[in-house]
């Protein structure tokens, strides 16, 4: 959920995760950036399953255009796992509109960077 202040009143809004996540798992938003009025952008992450692997992860971006925020699912590098990977951003710093630097973690096969 992200909530917004406007004239003193704050707004609340769903996120939803980003297309083609393969279900309703939950995540969080860890940071957000706003570089400019009416400008920002959150980071975090989304869970991709349940069971034995309930701590799977991918990092997720979150922006708004028009007072509707859209998620979109982080890259990751190229050494990443792909089984019951772990990803997920913690922190955005931007120092204008569409010029963010987000950090946050993966797993690496056994190794988590």
């Amino acid at each position: 959920m992200i909530e917004t202040l406007v004239n003193g009143t704050w707004h609340p809004a769903v996120t939803p995760q980003p297309a083609g996540s393969p279900g309703p798992f939950g995540g969080f938003l860890a940071w957000v950036a706003c570089p400019a009025p009416g400008s920002c952008v959150t980071v975090g992450g989304y869970y991709t399953h349940t069971g034995p692997a309930a701590d799977a992860s991918q990092p997720q971006i979150d922006t708004p255009a028009g007072g509707i925020w859209t998620a979109t699912p982080g890259a990751l590098p190229a050494d990443a796992g792909t089984k019951d990977q772990i990803g997920a951003l913690y922190d955005v710093a931007c120092t204008q509109t569409g010029n963010c630097v987000s950090m946050g973690i993966y797993a690496a096969g056994a190794n988590t960077r």
